[in-house]
C-alpha cells in the first residue's frame, strides 16, 4: 500500500477517531490525579521512512533536551505510543501526576512509565473500541532522560508511517508534553478496511 492509497478521506476519519481516543486519555488522567488534563486535537501525518526520521529530527532541534517513553501494540492495529516530555525539567509534567514525587530520575521513570501506560492505553484502547478491535500492550519502557536526541530503537525500517501527534498540558498549561502514535506498515490494509467499515455504520 503507498501513501496515495490512504487518502485525504481516511486522514480525517482517524483524525476525529483519534481526537475520541486522546479525549479519552486525558479524561481519564484528569479523574485519576484530580488535575485538569488539556489534549490539542491530533495532528496526522502519513510519511516514508526518511520523512519520518525527518519529523524527529526536526523536533529534536527546536526541543533541544527531551525525556521519552514509548510503549508497543499489537493487534491487526500495531506500532508504537510515545510520550516526550521536552526541556530540562520533566518533573514540571510528573509532579502533577504524583505530587509527592522525589525528583530523582529513578522516581521520575517510575511515573513516566505509570503515565505512558494510562494515556497511550487509553487512547488506543478506545480507538480499538470504535474499530471493533483488541489490542494488547507490552510493558512501557522509558527510552531516554534528558538527553539530546531519541534513541534508535524508536525506528522501524517500515517504508509508511502513519503519525498523530497531540500536545497536552496540565494545570496552569504552562509547559507541554507530547504524545506520539506510530502505526506499523503492515497495520496499515486493516486499518484502511476498518475505517471504511466505521463509517459504513452512518452511510
Amino acid at each position: 500500500m503507498s501513501r496515495q492509497d490512504f487518502d485525504q478521506g481516511d486522514v480525517e476519519i482517524i483524525t476525529e477517531l483519534m481526537n475520541i481516543g486522546f479525549g479519552a486519555a486525558a479524561a481519564d488522567l484528569s479523574m485519576l490525579i484530580d488535575v485538569m488534563v488539556r489534549i490539542s486535537v491530533p495532528k496526522v501525518r502519513v510519511v516514508s521512512l526518511s520523512e519520518y526520521r525527518q519529523f524527529v529530527d526536526d523536533f529534536k532541534k527546536e526541543h533541544k533536551v527531551l525525556t521519552v517513553s514509548s510503549q508497543t501494540f499489537l493487534g491487526k492495529v500495531s506500532g508504537s505510543g510515545i510520550l516526550i516530555l521536552p526541556g530540562e525539567d520533566p518533573f514540571y509534567i510528573l509532579s502533577n501526576v504524583d505530587g509527592e514525587v522525589e525528583k530523582e530520575q529513578p522516581a521520575g521513570e517510575e511515573i513516566l512509565a505509570d503515565l505512558t501506560n494510562l494515556m497511550v492505553g487509553a487512547s488506543i484502547s478506545k480507538i480499538s473500541e470504535l474499530l471493533e478491535e483488541v489490542v494488547q500492550f507490552e510493558e512501557s519502557q522509558v527510552l531516554c532522560w534528558k538527553e539530546n536526541g531519541f534513541p534508535d530503537t524508536m525506528f522501524r525500517n517500515d517504508e509508511m508511517h502513519i503519525v498523530l501527534e497531540a500536545n497536552f498540558t496540565m494545570e496552569s498549561g504552562d509547559h507541554k508534553g507530547y504524545l506520539l502514535l506510530v502505526t506499523r506498515e503492515e497495520s496499515i490494509p486493516w486499518l484502511k478496511k476498518a475505517l471504511k467499515n466505521f463509517m459504513d455504520q452512518f452511510g
